[in-house]
């Protein structure tokens, strides 16, 4: 799910956009940033609508034997600005390797 949040967004990953996601990974070990797990202060806001920049994954769906991975990733930049895609990993000597990403939506 990292290397997918990676591939879609390398400057969210680096930059520490917010990280939307209900799985409890060991996600600073995959190389999130630790300030992109941390959830906004009520306090900081006071009643303002504050935009914060996010990013999200969906769990894998693997095939039988586990060689291939479909995943779902997607992301807001700006207000009403962001996309998504639909992504596939082949599992290789090396490791899992990106082989196609379809947009699935767009705002």
């Amino acid at each position: 799910m990292a290397l997918a949040l990676k591939d879609f967004s390398p400057e969210g990953f680096e930059k520490g956009m917010k990280l939307n996601s209900e799985y409890q990974c060991d996600w600073v070990g995959l190389g999130i940033a630790e300030s992109s797990l941390r959830k906004p202060d009520p306090q900081s806001e006071m009643g303002l609508r504050v935009f914060t920049p996010w990013f999200s994954v969906q769990t894998p769906i693997y095939t039988l034997f586990r060689n291939r991975a479909f995943i779902d990733v997607g992301g807001e930049w700006i207000p009403l600005g962001g996309g998504g895609k639909h992504c596939q990993y082949d599992r290789t000597r090396k490791g899992w390797k990106k082989t196609r990403c379809e947009e699935s939506w767009m705002s």
